[in-house]
C-alpha cells in the first residue's frame, strides 16, 4: 500500500500541509510543537477512522486547528483516496484495507495488548486455520475419547469459545447428575473416592482372598515361565559353545577396528589444521581478488572525512581510495578452493572413520561386560525341571482352595449389588466431569489455540529475527505466553529507545506479513545518531527490496539532514505548515 499524497487542512496542530510523496521513505522533521505528530494522527484518522486524542465522535470539533470551523485530511494511496472531514467525522474511501494496518500506523499498539488480544491478533495475522479436523486430531492426541469428541464436533464449527462453553456446560451437567445420585456436594477429590454405603460384608477377608488368588495366579505364571525357561535352556545348552565361538570372533574383529582409533585421530587432527590454513588462504585470495574497500565510503559524523567499513574487523577505517583487484590472486583462487574442498572431504572422512572406531570400541566394551550363558550338565537341568514342575503343581492346588473360598464371599458381595451400582454410576459421572473438564481446558485459550498459535509464532518471530540481524538491533521475540522479549529481557524493562526499536520491528513485520507494506513511526528522535543511521539504512534496504511501499519517519531535529539516501525525501514542519521538501540527489 503506497501513500502518494498527504493533504491536511486545519486539523490538530496543522493549518495547511500538502505533501507529494515521490520516494518510499518520508522524513518529517521540525521543532517541538511544530505539528509533526498531528500529521501522523491525521493519517491514521483518515485511513482507519481512529483518533487517540478524543474518545467520542461528538468531540471531533476539538480536533480543529485554532479557531477553524472545518478541517480535513485526505490521503491518496495505491488503494484509493481516503479522508476524514471535521467536525462531523465523516470518513471517505474504499473498503478492503490490509488487516492490521492500525498496528503499522501505531507501532506501540501491539506491545500494549493483553495476552489474549495478542494471541487473537496473531491468529488472524498469520492466517492460522483451526479447522474442525485439525482440532479433532489434537483432541485425540490428548487422550480425549472418540465419543466425547463426536459430541463436541458440531460446536467446533462455531469456534473455540462456543465449543469451550459447551464442554463446560457438559461438565456442570455431569456434576449435577453426581449430586443427584450421592446427595452430596461435588468435590473432585471426594468424588474420585466416593462409595455408596452397602450391606455388611467381610471386605477385608474378601480383599485378602482375592489378593491371595491374584498372588497365586502370579506365582503360577512365574512358575510356568520358569519351567518354560528351563526347557528352553536345556534345548539351547548344546548351542552355547557355538555361540561363544561366534562371540569371540566378533570381539577380535572389533578389537582390530577399535585399535585404529589413535592413528585416525592423529590424521584427522593434521587434516583439520591444514584445512584451517587453506581456509585462511581462500579468504585472503578472495579479498585480494575483489579489491578494497568492500563498501562505498561514508561521511564520518564527527570529522566529516570519508570512512569505510572494514571487511574483517567490522570497524570504521579511513578511506584511502579503491584498491584494484589482484589478478594473480584471482587466478590462484580456484586452485586454493579445490585444495580446501579436498581437505574438507578428508576431514569429513576422518570424522566418519573416527566415529566408526569409537562405535567399535563401545560395542567391544559392551560384549566384554555382558553376561554370557553358563553351560550346565544335562543331569542338573533335569533335576531343576522336576523341582519346578512339583512347585507348579503345589501352587495350582493352593489356588483351587482359595478359589472355593472366594466363591462363598462373592455370594455375599452380590447381595450389595445395588450399592455397588450406585457407586459405579457416581464414578461414571465423576469420570464425565473429569473428561469434560479436560475437554474445556483443551479448548480454552491456553490449550489447543495456544498450540496452533505456537506454530504461527515461528514465522512471525523469524521476521523479527531477520529485522534484528539486518539492523543490528536487539532481538525481539513473542513468547508462547505472549510476553514480549527484547534482547532476552521483558519489553517493559527496556529503555525508551529500546522499546522504540522493538515497536518498529514489530510494525515492520506486521506490514510485511499483512501486505500493508506501510509504517508511520513517530518519535524517531528518541534514537541517538548511530541508532538513527541504523534505522535509515534499514528503511532504505526494505524500500529497495520492495518490503516497504511507504515509511514515514517523524522526529524532532534541528534541521533536515544535508543529504538523504536514494529512497528518501524530507519535509520540514514549522508552525503548523510544511515549509520545504528535500530529496536525495
Amino acid at each position: 500500500m503506497k501513500i502518494t499524497n498527504i493533504a491536511i487542512n486545519n486539523m490538530l496542530g496543522i493549518g495547511e500541509a500538502n505533501i507529494a510523496l515521490t520516494k518510499p521513505v518520508l522524513m518529517l522533521a521540525g521543532a517541538n510543537g511544530a505539528g509533526k505528530s498531528s500529521i501522523a494522527e491525521a493519517i491514521k484518522h483518515a485511513l482507519v477512522a481512529e483518533c487517540d486524542r478524543v474518545q467520542h465522535k461528538k468531540d471531533f470539533g476539538r480536533l480543529l486547528h485554532n479557531e477553524a470551523q472545518a478541517g480535513h485530511a485526505f490521503i491518496s494511496t495505491s488503494l484509493g483516496d481516503f479522508g476524514i472531514i471535521l467536525p462531523e467525522g465523516k470518513q471517505t474511501g474504499p473498503e478492503g484495507l490490509p488487516f492490521g494496518l492500525e498496528y503499522c500506523l501505531t507501532p506501540s499498539r501491539f506491545a500494549e495488548l493483553a495476552p489474549a488480544d495478542k494471541r487473537a491478533f496473531l491468529f488472524k495475522l498469520m492466517k492460522v486455520k483451526a479447522t474442525p479436523q485439525a482440532i479433532i486430531a489434537k483432541l485425540a492426541s490428548r487422550g480425549i475419547s472418540a465419543g466425547d469428541i463426536n459430541e463436541i464436533t458440531p460446536h467446533l464449527h462455531s469456534g473455540f469459545e462456543a465449543a469451550n462453553k459447551e464442554a463446560q456446560s457438559k461438565a456442570r451437567d455431569a456434576k449435577a447428575s453426581w449430586r443427584a445420585i450421592t446427595g452430596e456436594t461435588y468435590g473432585s477429590v471426594k468424588a474420585a473416592e466416593w462409595t455408596a454405603p452397602s450391606v455388611e460384608v467381610d471386605g477385608a477377608l474378601l480383599a485378602e482372598t482375592r489378593a491371595q488368588i491374584e498372588a497365586a495366579d502370579q506365582e503360577i505364571a512365574e512358575l510356568n515361565g520358569e519351567l518354560g525357561a528351563l526347557n528352553e535352556k536345556a534345548k539351547n545348552n548344546a548351542q552355547s559353545n557355538a555361540f561363544m565361538d561366534k562371540r569371540n570372533a566378533k570381539m577380535n574383529e572389533l578389537r582390530e577396528h577399535a585399535g585404529k582409533f589413535a592413528r585416525i585421530q592423529d590424521k584427522l587432527n593434521r587434516d583439520q589444521e591444514e584445512l584451517k590454513a587453506w581456509d585462511e588462504k581462500v579468504k585472503d585470495a578472495e579479498a585480494a581478488a575483489n579489491g578494497e574497500p568492500y563498501n562505498e565510503p561514508l561521511t564520518c559524523p564527527h570529522c566529516s572525512g570519508l570512512v569505510v567499513m572494514s571487511a574483517h574487523e567490522h570497524m570504521l577505517e579511513e578511506y584511502e581510495g579503491r584498491v584494484e583487484p589482484d589478478l594473480e590472486a584471482a587466478a590462484k583462487l580456484p586452485e586454493y578452493k579445490k585444495a580446501r574442498d579436498l581437505l574438507q572431504s578428508a576431514v569429513a572422512n576422518g570424522q566418519r572413520d573416527l566415529a566408526a572406531a569409537e562405535n567399535a570400541a563401545r560395542h567391544l566394551d559392551e560384549l566384554e561386560n555382558e553376561a554370557v550363558p553358563a553351560v550346565v550338565s544335562a543331569e542338573d537341568l533335569s533335576a531343576q525341571v522336576t523341582k519346578a514342575q512339583n512347585a507348579l503343581n503345589e501352587a495350582k492346588a493352593k489356588r483351587k482352595a482359595q478359589a472355593d473360598q472366594l466363591a462363598h464371599f462373592e455370594q455375599v458381595e452380590r447381595e450389595s449389588k445395588d450399592a455397588a451400582k450406585k457407586t459405579s454410576d457416581a464414578k461414571a459421572y465423576h469420570n464425565d466431569v473429569v473428561a469434560w473438564d479436560a475437554m474445556a481446558d483443551a479448548l480454552a485459550p491456553g490449550g489447543i489455540p495456544a498450540e496452533l498459535l505456537s506454530e504461527a509464532l515461528e514465522p512471525f518471530n523469524g521476521e523479527l529475527q531477520f529485522l534484528a540481524d539486518h539492523s543490528n538491533w536487539p532481538e525481539v521475540k513473542v513468547e508462547e505466553s505472549m510476553e514480549l522479549m527484547v534482547g532476552g529481557r521483558l519489553y517493559g524493562m527496556r529503555s525508551e529507545s529500546e522499546k522504540w526499536r522493538a515497536d518498529t520491528m514489530i510494525a515492520l513485520a506486521i506490514a510485511k506479513i499483512s501486505g500493508a507494506k506501510i509504517v508511520v513511526l513517530d518519535r524517531f528522535d528518541v534514537l541517538d545518531l548511530n541508532g538513527r543511521s541504523e534505522a535509515l539504512y534499514l528503511f532504505n534496504d526494505l524500500a529497495e527490496d520492495g518490503t516497504l511501499d511507504t515509511a514515514i519517519l517523524i522526529g524532532t531535529l534541528k534541521a533536515l539532514p544535508a543529504t538523504l539516501l536514494e529512497t528518501m525525501q524530507g519535509a520540514w514542519v514549522a508552525n503548523g505548515e510544511v515549509k520545504n521538501l528535500a530529496e536525495a540527489a
